[in-house]
């Protein structure tokens, strides 16, 4: 008993002397402020041109006007927390994470919102858009030098998985003409057209599908649906051998895919038995993708992904987009809508009379004059 006793004891102090030693020392200097609390009038290295002429803003208002310099994949400076905010989400939609840099290019945290940049002390950040695609740098499809004597002429372009890339240009610039021909639904006189670096040349729709490469056509109605037909006979038409058991569709596993593939992109309908051509285009557009949204694709191309449908739907078609890209799928848009390919894209692809007259990255999509030169020919 006096054992234990003592070794009590002996823990008490200890507890006792571990509390003293925490606890400040009452003649303490107080804590320095942080950097942006000692001197919000005082311009940070590295702060544009534009931001020194700006009035320093109050300290009880400074979240909301912060100035803060980002670089996401080349674009432009951002001046309040909403712009920041606003991309911050575009960026972490796609499958980025926003960091933020020091002087020396090394990453220092992840930023979540504007406080976290007072709270590290910095009058300016700068904010880089890390890339979390291990594939983005593998070129999933390219075609060099296609050519169809008075459609096509030296056509080049590529895309690598994890990418959406944009085709843009006037009608009759050749952009759908590429595509089918590169996929072989159209005869070409001459290209090179490789799939993960290999040499391929598609002689039908129905190859092209086999080996990863899909094509949501611009006219759905006619092309992409059979209007006429169930929900679910339309998503599982293209993998009919899957239900197949000795000569007969599994109706029970046939159904469970069409609504497994439906739900993942909130198909809204009353039952799978409805049919499409009751649908809004919306919902037809999504019942084409989700044809393919739950098998092994490499490359989706969609030709017009949003025309004919409403604005609301177009932002789920938006969201769609960006998910496959996030997925790892190389992703190509035909659109011409020059705001979709600026929203979407990591780079466009631009066409005048059946020749790719320029390529604009991401940092230069502010500059829609530029896109439309390109695609005129001047």
């Amino acid at each position: 008993m006096k054992k234990l006793l003592s070794v009590l004891a002996l823990v008490f102090a200890f507890m006792m002397f571990a509390v003293a030693c925490a606890a400040p020392a009452q003649n303490e200097e107080p804590a320095a402020q942080p950097a942006a609390e000692q001197a919000p009038d005082a311009p940070a290295a590295g702060a544009d041109s534009g931001a020194d002429s700006a009035p320093a803003p109050a300290p009880e208002t400074k979240t909301g006007s912060l100035t803060i310099g980002i670089s996401i994949n080349g674009v432009g400076n951002i001046h309040n927390r909403h712009m920041f905010e606003g991309l911050k989400e575009v960026c972490e939609g796609r499958g980025h994470k926003v960091v933020a840099v020091n002087a020396n290019g090394d990453a220092t945290q992840q930023v979540t919102d504007v406080e976290n940049l007072i709270q590290a002390g910095c009058d300016v950040i700068v904010i880089q858009c890390a890339d979390s695609f291990s594939m983005k740098n593998v070129v999933a499809d390219a075609a060099s030098n296609l050519n169809k004597r008075g459609v096509l002429k030296d056509v080049s372009f590529n895309v690598r998985s994890g990418e959406i890339v944009g085709m843009f240009g006037l009608v009759g610039a050749g952009r759908t003409e590429a595509i089918r021909a590169t996929l072989g639904v159209d005869q070409y006189d001459s290209a090179k057209i490789t799939l993960e670096g290999k040499p391929v040349k598609f002689r039908n729709i129905g190859q092209a599908f086999n080996a990863g490469v899909v094509l949501v056509p611009e006219e759905r109605r006619r092309q992409g649906i059979l209007p006429n037909t169930p929900i679910y006979k339309n998503v599982t038409m293209g993998c009919l051998k899957s239900f197949e058991h000795f000569g007969l569709i599994n109706r029970k596993k046939e159904l469970a895919y069409a609504k497994k593939s439906t739900d993942m992109l909130s198909v809204a309908c009353s039952s799978l038995k409805q049919t499409v051509g009751s649908l809004s285009g919306g919902n037809q557009q999504k019942v084409v993708i989700s044809k393919y949204i739950d098998r092994d694709v490499k490359v989706f191309i969609l030709d017009e992904p949003t025309r004919g449908i409403d604005v609301g739907a177009k932002d789920q078609i938006y969201h769609i987009i960006e998910g496959l890209a996030k997925k790892g799928m190389a992703v190509i848009v035909i659109s011409s809508e020059i705001p979709e390919l600026q929203r979407l894209c990591d780079r466009i692809c631009i066409m005048s009379e059946g020749r790719v007259t320029g390529e604009i990255s991401r940092k230069d999509f502010a500059d829609s004059d530029k896109i439309l030169r390109n695609a005129i020919g001047v």
